[in-house]
């Protein structure tokens, strides 16, 4: 009987044992939920703050972005009402000065036109009744008056020519300027739309800086060619000062040819007279 009481005694302690260690081992399975589910909470704030961060990021990447394409578009639009106004004014400017050449020139010629009438009349009188000064004196007029056409003829050519080829190089320079304007505005246009694409493409902030960089960099490449372009374009002024020189060697063969022709006519008149 004592053995048995004894033994239960150890049963009934075994079992409490085995009851505590159940016990145990489930609070700290429960524990163990706890402290994973409280590790799961902030893994998951910290990965929405993470979130949220990132799109702070990329929302002040994408504005820098919009900042930098607005202010191109303005600059593009602006310049190229700027470079329109100036190659009109120019072109205006070129033909305002033309009609006030031409008009100098006539005013000139007007007055060269009077002296010589003038200038016949007192031949003429000088002449007096004798035939053949009189004819020599038509002679020289006539002489005279052609060796002033051929000139003027001459002149009013080697002027006319020299204009419209300026005009021309100018209208030339101008179609090349604005072609490149619109080749420099398509390249922009296209970075500007490659770099919208990227902010509304959930982009991370990291690439969206990369964009931001490439988007710079195509413009300066944009703008460099554009500037080489405009260089060579601007080469105009080459071909108005080998216009201008033609035109220069022109006047003088006429000068030089017209003063040869009043030599003879002047010679025959001084025979003629018996100067």
């Amino acid at each position: 009987m004592h053995k048995f009481v004894i033994h239960r005694k150890r049963y009934m302690k075994n079992k409490i044992k085995l009851i505590s260690l159940i016990a145990l081992f489930l609070s700290v399975g429960t524990f163990a939920n706890k402290v994973q589910a409280v590790s799961q909470s902030i893994t998951d704030r910290i990965d929405e703050r993470n979130a949220t961060r990132e799109e702070r990021i990329a929302e002040r990447v994408c504005n820098r972005i919009d900042n930098v394409i607005t202010r191109l578009e303005k600059s593009i639009s602006d310049n190229g009402v700027n470079l329109r106004n100036r190659a009109e004014n120019r072109l205006r400017e070129m033909e305002t000065n033309q009609v006030s050449k031409e008009t100098e020139l006539k005013n000139r010629r007007t007055a060269r036109d009077t002296s010589r009438e003038k200038f016949y009349n007192e031949l003429e009188s000088k002449a007096g009744d004798d035939a053949t000064k009189k004819t020599a004196v038509a002679k020289f007029k006539t002489a005279v008056e052609e060796a002033i056409k051929i000139r003027r003829t001459a002149i009013d050519q080697a002027q006319t020519t020299m204009n419209e080829g300026i005009s021309q190089a100018l209208k030339n320079r101008e179609t090349s300027m604005e072609s490149f304007r619109k080749e420099f505005e398509g390249n922009v246009e296209t970075a500007i739309n490659k770099a919208k694409n990227s902010c509304d493409d959930n982009t991370s902030s990291e690439e969206l800086k990369s964009v931001l960089s490439q988007l710079k960099n195509d413009i300066k490449s944009a703008r460099d060619k554009y500037k080489t372009q405009t260089i060579e374009a601007k080469k105009v002024q080459e071909t108005v000062m080998t216009l201008r020189e033609e035109r220069k060697a022109n006047v003088k063969t006429a000068i030089e040819n017209f003063k040869a022709a009043m030599k003879t006519a002047q010679e025959e008149l001084r025979v003629a007279m018996g100067a």
